[in-house]
Order: C-alpha cells, then sequence, then structure tokens
C-alpha cells in the first residue's frame, strides 16, 4: 500500500485522436485471443472472447435491419446473463446507443423509462414483456424467442459508422422533478475513461475482473469495458450476492478475482473482513459516497477512490489511497484523470482560491451530452466552458462543493442543492417526495436524510395524512375486533388464573398475585361502599368484581364480549349460589339492547374504557349506561388512565433501567403517539353533565393501595351520580392555603376548625410527583413541588380529629390530591373543575398509531412499486402537520431523527441464552441502540442487508462460522439469527470432529 495518497501516473497520455471505440478495441482483442474466455456465470457457463463477439456480431446486424444505427437508442432489459453483455456489445457493433432497464427496478419506473428513452428497438424474453403494459417500441426483440432470426445473420459486425460524439449509452438517475433523467454519454467520453484506466491500472488478459455494480448504474461500464478492451477474463456475480461481503472474499478466491469495483458502502465492509488481506486482488475501486475510512495497513493491494457524476462519464477524480496508518485527514476525492479538467468555482463561475470551497465543476472529453428531452436543466447543469479554447466547449456543473489542497488533490465537502447519496446511489429528494405525495392518503409528504452514528446515510419520508383518506369508523371497528380477537383467543377458564395478561410496562414481567389482590380490594371497597344491589357490569371479564358483589345484590347482569371468559365466568359460579342472581349476557359494550330503562342502580365499567377505540365509542357507552341507570344510582368508571400524567408515565418506563436516554424528550413524544389505550383527562368527567343532563355528581378519586405500581399511580376512579339533586355544601367551607399545606399545617387546621368541610387542594402525591419531577428536569423545566405526602400520610393527620378524609384527584394539579376533610356524618364536598377545552381534547387519539400505521404501510408498498430500492426511504413518519418557517416554508431542519421504538403488541423480552446474549450485544452496537429485546423487528429499526453484513462480520470473527445474509434476513429478530448462530456452531463441531 501506498504511504500518502496519490494518483495513478500512466507513463504517457493519449490524444483523443487515438481514442478507439471501446467496442472495436474489444473486436480486436477477440481476434487476437477467441478462446479466452470472457465472461463466467456462477450457473458455471462460460463466454469465450469468439462467442461473445460472434453472437453480439449476428444480433448487431438483425438490430442493423430493424433500423439502427448512430444516435438510435435501444433498451437492454435483460437479467444478468449472457444475453445481456451479448446485448451491450451488439448495441454498440450496430452504431446504436443502450439504455440499460434493470428488471429489479419496479415496473411504473421500467415503463417511464422505455417511453421516455425513446428506444426504437426493446430487447427482453418473452416473460418481460408485459411488464411495460402495451408501451413498446416500433421493435421488440425476444432473446429467447428469436434467437433463430438473428443467429442467422452475418457473423461479421456492421459498419457502425460511429463518430467520437455519438451516443454511447443513455443512463437514468434520479431527478430533482419528481421524475428520473435521462443522462446521455458519448462514445468519446466512455472510450477516454477506459483508455485511461487500462492504462493507469495495466489491465491486461492475465486480469480477472468482476462485473457485481448493478446493471443500470455507470459504474458497470466502468467494470465491463477495460476489462474486455485488455482480454481479461471476468466473472458476473449474483444479485444476491452483491452485499455479502463475506460470499464475495470467498468468490474473489476461488475465481481468482484481481481487479473489483464496489461502491463506498459495501466496500468499506468488505475491506475490513480479515480474509480480504490474502486476496489475488491488484486494484481495487470503491465510489458512490465518501469514503469514511481508510484501508487497513495489511492490505496488500491499491484502493482508489472514484468521483464521477454519470453526466460526465463516469469518473472523472481518483485517489489511490494511503492505509489508516500513514494516511491522515479527511480522504480525498483526488486528482483528475487523462482528458480531463476540474475547477472549483464560485456562484459567478470565477475559480476560487486553493483551499476555499467551491463548486466541482467538469470540463474536457468526459462531459457528457445534456439531459435527454431536458433542455433546460441541461442549460442549466451544462454551461460554456470559459475555459477551454474549443469552441462549444461545456462545463458540466455537479453540484458538489470540493477545496483543492496544496498538494492538488480535491475534497469533498458536500452539495449546493438537496441531492444525496444514499449507499453509492444518487437521489434526488424531490424525486422521493413527488412518489410519497402521489399516494391518495398523503396531503404533503417531505424527504430528509439524517446522519446515523457511523456517518452513513439514513433517508426518512414525512406524511401528513389525508383526513379523507380513512374513516375512523372502519378503524374503530378493526380496534374492537381486535381485542374481541386477543379475549377470545386467551385462555380464561381458570379463576384462578383471572389476573393472567396484567403486566407491568416497566419489566414485561407478570404483576404479582399480591399487586392484583389489593388492586381488587380496593376497587371492589369502593363499589360496595356505595351499596348497590341491581347492578351491571359492562365487561365483567373473568368476574374478578363480579364474584365479590354479587353475593350482596339482588341482580347482576355482566355482560362481556369474551365467550372464553363468560363460560369460564358460567362454570365459576354453577352450584354457588349466584345462579338466579347473576346473568351473564355476551356483547359489546355499546350493545344494551333489552334491558329495561332505569332499572339498575349501580352500572359498573372497571378496567375497560382505556380498550374502547374512541373517545365518541365512550361516550356512546356512557350515554347508554345512564340511561338504564335509576335516579339516585351511580355509574363507576374505575381504572381509567390519566391524560394528564401520560408523559410522566412513559418517561418513567424510559427511565426505569436506571439510564437517562439522551433522546428521552423525543422518545415520550413517541410512546405518546404509539398508544393505543384510550387514556382520559380526569376533566372530561365534569364536562359530561352538558351532554348527559341526568348526571347530577361527579368524584373523581385517585387509586390508593399498598404496592406502588403503574395501576395506582397513574389511573383513578370515577363515581357518575344520575338523577336527583346535586350535592350542595353542608355549610361554610375552609380552605387550607397553599403556604399551609405541611403535615403541621394541615393537622392544626383539623384541630382548630369548626366548619363542616376542610379542603386542602393541590397536595403534592408523594408517589406521583417524584415521576413528574423528573420528567420535568428532562425537558428543563422549573416545577414548584410544595411538600409531597401521601394518601397514607393525609389521612394520619386526622386521627384523633372528628373529620374523616375523602380524596379526589387534584384539580389544580395532575400530580397532587384535593383532600376533603368532613365532620362525621357530613355529605362529601363535590369539588368543581375548570377546563374549558372542546372534549375532544380531553382524550387521546387510541386509533392515531392504527392510522398512520395503516397509511404507512400503504405509502411504503405505493413507493417501493415507483421507487429504486435505494430511494424508498428506510423510516416513513406520520405528522399531524408539517414544521413550518416563519415565510410558510417545509422546516426541515425541525424533521428530526425519528425515534426508533420497539414492538408495543410484544412485551419486552431480554436475551434467554448465550447466543441472544452476544446477537443482541453485537446488534445494539451496530444499530446503536439502548436497549433491544430478542423479539424485537429488526426491520424496524433500519436494518437492512448492509447492517446484517455487519453483524455477520462481526459473528464470523468471533466464532468463526458463517450466517447466510439471506437468511438472517428472512426472520429479522435476534432471537432467529441467534437460533441460527447455536446451528452454525453445532454444525462446525460435528464437521471438526468428522475430520478427526
Amino acid at each position: 500500500m501506498r504511504g500518502i495518497d496519490g494518483p495513478f501516473v500512466p507513463q504517457r497520455a493519449t490524444s483523443s485522436s487515438e481514442l478507439e471505440f471501446v467496442h472495436r478495441v474489444f473486436r480486436h482483442r477477440a481476434a487476437e485471443t477467441p478462446d479466452a474466455i470472457a465472461i463466467e456465470f456462477s450457473d458455471g457457463v462460460r463466454v469465450t472472447y469468439s462467442e461473445l463477439d460472434g453472437r453480439a456480431a449476428r444480433l448487431a446486424n438483425h438490430l442493423r435491419a430493424q433500423g439502427v444505427g448512430p444516435e438510435v437508442r435501444v433498451a437492454v432489459h435483460l437479467d444478468r446473463s449472457p444475453d445481456h453483455y451479448i446485448a451491450l456489445c451488439a448495441v454498440l457493433m450496430a452504431g446504436g446507443a443502450y439504455v440499460p432497464l434493470d428488471p429489479s427496478y419496479p415496473t411504473p419506473r421500467l415503463q417511464f423509462m422505455l417511453k421516455h428513452s425513446g428506444a426504437r428497438v426493446l430487447l427482453t424474453r418473452t416473460r418481460s414483456v408485459n411488464t411495460f403494459e402495451g408501451e413498446l417500441p416500433e421493435s421488440v426483440v425476444l432473446v429467447d424467442r428469436d434467437q433463430d432470426l438473428f443467429e442467422a445473420s452475418p457473423q461479421v459486425a456492421p459498419d457502425d459508422q460511429l463518430r467520437p460524439d455519438n451516443l454511447a449509452y443513455v443512463l437514468y438517475t434520479s431527478g430533482s422533478t419528481g421524475e428520473p433523467k435521462a443522462a446521455m454519454i458519448a462514445h468519446s467520453g466512455l472510450a477516454n475513461l477506459c483508455h485511461w484506466c487500462v492504462r493507469a491500472f495495466g489491465y491486461t488478459a492475465d486480469d480477472c475482473g468482476s462485473l457485481l455494480v448493478p446493471m443500470s448504474f455507470d459504474a458497470s461500464a466502468f467494470e465491463l469495458w477495460p476489462a474486455l478492451m485488455s482480454g481479461a477474463r471476468t466473472v458476473a456475480v449474483d444479485e444476491a450476492m452483491r452485499t455479502d461481503v463475506g460470499a464475495l472474499v470467498e468468490l474473489f478466491r476461488a475465481k481468482e478475482i484481481t481487479v473489483a469495483s464496489m461502491t463506498t458502502a459495501v466496500a468499506e465492509i468488505f475491506l475490513a473482513q480479515p480474509e480480504t488481506e490474502t486476496l489475488p486482488l491488484r486494484h481495487f475501486f470503491l465510489g458512490g459516497e465518501t469514503v469514511r475510512r481508510r484501508p487497513g495497513k495489511n492490505i496488500p493491494f491499491a484502493v482508489t477512490n472514484i468521483y464521477g457524476p454519470t453526466e460526465s462519464s463516469i469518473s472523472v477524480i481518483h485517489a489511490v489511497l494511503a492505509h489508516e496508518e500513514s494516511g491522515a485527514g479527511v480522504v480525498p476525492i483526488g486528482w483528475p484523470i487523462d482528458g480531463i479538467e476540474v475547477h472549483l468555482l464560485d456562484e459567478q463561475l470565477r475559480e476560487v482560491a486553493d483551499g476555499e470551497p467551491g463548486e466541482i465543476c467538469v470540463g474536457g472529453i468526459a462531459v457528457g451530452r445534456g439531459y435527454l428531452d431536458r433542455p433546460g436543466l441541461t442549460a442549466q447543469r451544462y454551461v460554456a466552458d470559459p475555459f477551454s479554447p474549443r469552441p462549444g466547449a461545456r462545463l458540466y456543473r455537479t453540484g458538489d462543493l470540493g477545496r483543492r489542497r496544496p498538494d492538488g488533490a480535491l475534497e469533498f465537502l458536500g452539495r449546493r442543492d438537496r441531492q444525496v447519496k444514499i449507499r453509492g446511489n444518487r437521489v434526488e429528494l424531490e424525486e422521493v417526495e413527488a412518489a410519497l405525495l402521489a399516494h391518495p392518503g398523503v396531503a404533503q409528504a417531505a424527504a430528509v436524510v439524517h446522519e446515523r452514528s457511523d456517518s452513513s446515510a439514513r433517508l426518512t419520508g414525512y406524511v401528513v395524512p389525508d383526513p379523507m383518506w380513512m374513516k375512523d369508523d372502519l378503524l374503530a371497528r378493526a380496534r374492537v375486533q381486535d381485542w374481541r380477537g386477543t379475549a377470545a383467543g386467551t385462555d380464561l377458564a381458570e379463576a384462578d388464573e383471572a389476573t393472567e395478561g396484567w403486566r407491568s410496562s416497566y419489566t414485561g414481567e407478570r404483576l404479582s398475585d399480591a399487586e392484583m389482590r389489593g388492586w381488587l380490594r380496593a376497587t371492589t371497597a369502593k363499589v360496595s361502599e356505595l351499596g348497590p344491589r341491581r347492578v351491571l357490569e359492562i365487561g365483567c371479564g373473568t368476574g374478578m368484581i363480579l364474584t365479590e358483589i354479587a353475593p350482596s345484590c339482588e341482580l347482576y347482569v355482566g355482560t362481556d364480549f369474551a365467550r372464553p371468559a363468560l363460560e369460564g365466568l358460567r362454570r365459576q359460579i354453577a352450584g354457588s349460589g349466584l345462579d338466579d342472581i347473576v346473568v351473564l349476557l355476551e356483547r359489546e359494550a355499546n350493545d344494551l339492547t333489552g334491558l329495561p330503562a332505569p332499572q339498575f342502580d349501580m352500572v359498573i365499567l372497571n378496567s375497560v374504557v382505556q380498550y374502547f377505540p374512541t373517545l365518541n365509542y365512550l361516550l356512546d357507552v356512557l350515554t347508554r349506561a345512564v340511561e338504564v341507570t335509576a335516579d339516585g344510582g351511580h355509574v363507576f368508571v374505575g381504572d381509567v388512565r390519566n391524560l394528564s400524567l401520560l408523559e410522566a408515565f412513559h418517561a418513567s418506563v424510559e427511565l426505569a433501567s436506571g439510564e437517562i436516554p439522551p433522546d428521552l424528550v423525543a422518545r415520550v413524544a413517541e410512546r405518546v403517539r404509539l398508544e393505543n389505550e384510550l387514556v382520559l383527562a380526569p376533566s372530561l368527567f365534569n364536562r359530561l353533565c352538558e351532554v348527559m343532563p341526568r348526571i347530577t355528581g361527579v368524584e373523581i378519586t385517585p387509586k390508593t393501595g399498598a404496592f406502588l405500581n403503574e395501576m395506582t399511580l397513574f389511573r383513578y376512579d370515577v363515581v357518575l351520580t344520575v338523577g336527583g339533586e346535586p350535592a350542595v355544601s353542608p355549610g361554610p367551607v375552609t380552605e387550607i392555603p397553599a403556604d399551609a399545606l405541611t403535615p403541621s399545617g394541615i393537622r392544626q387546621v383539623l384541630r382548630d376548625s369548626a366548619d363542616p368541610v376542610i379542603v386542602a387542594i393541590g397536595v403534592p402525591n408523594g408517589h406521583v410527583v417524584p415521576h413528574t419531577a423528573a420528567w420535568a428536569r428532562a425537558r428543563h423545566v422549573a416545577e414548584s413541588i410544595g411538600t409531597p405526602l401521601s394518601a397514607t400520610e393525609l389521612a394520619a393527620l386526622a386521627i384523633g380529629t372528628p373529620y374523616r378524609l375523602r380524596l379526589r384527584l387534584s384539580s389544580r394539579r395532575p400530580d397532587g390530591f384535593d383532600a376533603v376533610w368532613t365532620r362525621g356524618d357530613t355529605a362529601p364536598q363535590q369539588l368543581s373543575w375548570s377546563d374549558a377545552r372542546p372534549l375532544s381534547e380531553l382524550a387521546n387519539d387510541p386509533l392515531r398509531h392504527a392510522r398512520d400505521a395503516a397509511l404507512i404501510a400503504e405509502v411504503r408498498a405505493f413507493a417501493e412499486g415507483r421507487l429504486l430500492t435505494h430511494m424508498v426511504p428506510e423510516d416513513i413518519v406520520s405528522l399531524e402537520s408539517m414544521p413550518l418557517t416563519p415565510i410558510g416554508k417545509v422546516d426541515r431542519a425541525r424533521l428530526t431523527v425519528p425515534v426508533t421504538m420497539r414492538s408495543e403488541v410484544l412485551p419486552f423480552v431480554g436475551p434467554r441464552t448465550e447466543a441472544e446474549e452476544v446477537i443482541v450485544e453485537i446488534l445494539t452496537e451496530v444499530l446503536g441502540v439502548r436497549r433491544l429485546g430478542v423479539l424485537d423487528d429488526l426491520r424496524a429499526l433500519g436494518v437492512h442487508s448492509l447492517t446484517l453484513t455487519q453483524v455477520a462480520t462481526r459473528v464470523s470473527a468471533r466464532f468463526g462460522v458463517t450466517l447466510p445474509l439471506r437468511e438472517m434476513f428472512s426472520v429479522p429478530t435476534a432471537e432467529a439469527i441467534a437460533a441460527r448462530l447455536e446451528q452454525a456452531v453445532i454444525a462446525d463441531v460435528l464437521r471438526q470432529e468428522d475430520l478427526r
């Protein structure tokens, strides 16, 4: 390896008059070494120079008969096979220009390219004709059907009648208008590059080159033509192997490949493999995006960074890289090749001083002919060359920024516009945005590239849904059916398993029986205090409340839509004496048909409203519940999740591990967005009388109990009084001032006051405040905490006084109590809440995630059908609205990196085996995530083939076994990869034993 970065210096330069067309040079080599192998394929097929030349010549004659000649474009839609390379040679021999159409491209893109290219002839196979749906050119040559026609043609190639400025090929690149644009390259530019490559790198017939770059990528010509011009052997690499670096290492060794090219993203992983140090490579080229790391010190072959836009004949600048110990500073893109002039210019196309940034502009023989049928864009990017004495000479403005070092090498600094590189491929963000916006469910769209911790690019799409695209009633029905399906698939037959499924959000583990019994006792105590006799329980489930309350009732009707739960409950109460009291009905929560109104003195909805799909569904159920409740009766709504504490709750889950994520605020926001349960502001219930006038009283109480968990800290209970006269104060009320809300201050008032009611509003809940305070600190919000007290401490303050305590959820602070002390049998004071927000703002939107997920899935599939693989965003994020600048433009700086959360469907499952521990350790390093469960879908975390390649490389380095990339990607979880690792290790051990 070189000690410093530098250019290759050929023995001599070649004038443009000596630049023979590449296909003509190939024909000379075929005549010199007809039996030499030109191309090998994975299926064992080998094509000699004579065969390639002869078959191409026959096809060229056939194409000439179809009208192909100079400036006539021929579309080539063939997979990586002998036919593909024969077709490329034949098109040039006939004098035409080839337009490669990669069969892996989405059908709409292929259709556009064929139509836009104006190709006179399409070369393809019979099975592929339907791809183009009637958009066919004048002539279609089917290489599998028409073989006899062109095999009968002469084997001597026709006179191509070409001039150096005639068109050689047309390649499509990403376009800023939302459609790909077609760059036109002349023979002179292609020939200049290929002749320079042969001279500079000493390409000979003894070499073997790889053909692995995508066939519609301009670097594919860089791989093919210098090799064929040198009489070298080439090896066509299977599509499935192109990014599998382990397989590539084995292939390069087996086929004795000496010259290879890769995109930078793949190349950097390839060069990091220890096995590359013993490969027979002489020259290795990488390009397409910024090189982030130099080759290792033990790499024995030359590694060359090549730079060049498609519009200027593939490569115009190069640098042979120094290894990691000798090279210092930024990796340069290098020095111009022969026949190329590179200028760094300002906006007025004036040269900038060395060391100053300027736009990289390319002049000389490599400059292409412009964009096909895009005169306006051509005029913008191909401008008159003020530095050339040749009339009509043009400069190509790349849009890239660079600067010249003192040694003359150029460094790449970035883009002037919104064009980016994704895994070596050029992407115009406007084209991505146009594809997203074309979906009928998208009202607005934006695309942004974020940089990962390893400096690689992560393409993210942002969409604002069209509110008319999906109706919530359809989603609501789907959500109810989801809950029904979940319940139906749960084994609830055994009564002592009634608490199964109640799991901690912090650990994913089941809550203990002691915790659940404490929760149940507290709930039934509140219900029993109201003395119900005729009860309707909506969502009775396995009967936890029913079996406690029904024995003291004369009628208990339980409804639920989970048949297994009802069947188990029927078995449980059979013969228990409750048969004549209890009636069980299988129905949804909003179905109270057949129940006479009003006949119940208590309607219970305990721990069920969080599963309702929308606020409107809840209001519908409550309206029906109030209708069947007699005057003086109550509706008990238990275990309601508190919207006012939702952010603090999710923050507490994130902080439970003891670590503070650097993106905590964003992670909490994403958890809130993903929340699929109905979460309600307490003030909603105080507003119900506006829509349900029979409600005359509302009491909102905090959950209490001996155990501190999410069910006691972040939930509350509600008692709605139906009919009768609204409660009034029995007399004077003493409110303890805020500065006296301390144990001693409250105790003093309770001892000294003679008023029938004493209230303390906004007492900080000593168990909840630590969580809200931590969340406030994370947001850098100053918060006045006061003196936190627990429910037990507040109750103890009344000991020895004539007052008894009644706790309500605070109307002033979400993490506090309103404490009400009353004398003797005095009725509890009803405290009013003031919240003028619309009812819709007093609940979250549980369907938002489902709505977003449905849209994102559709948009992703839609984009995959219209964009190339590397142009499909890794992440698609749904936004309520686009952030805007003060002048109304999309503020892309505020479109931040999306927070990737693990699936909320599955609980977090940590590694359970040594293999899973290893895989999780490797994945967290590669992905840059803090926490990863073995069941988490790695695709949702942005995993792609190159990511899994890094995982496979690290596994191989640690265990000496190979994990096939395709198998890893088929079931992308740490659990599945770990299982595959265990199988591979066992197989390796058995193989070693057999060898003994």
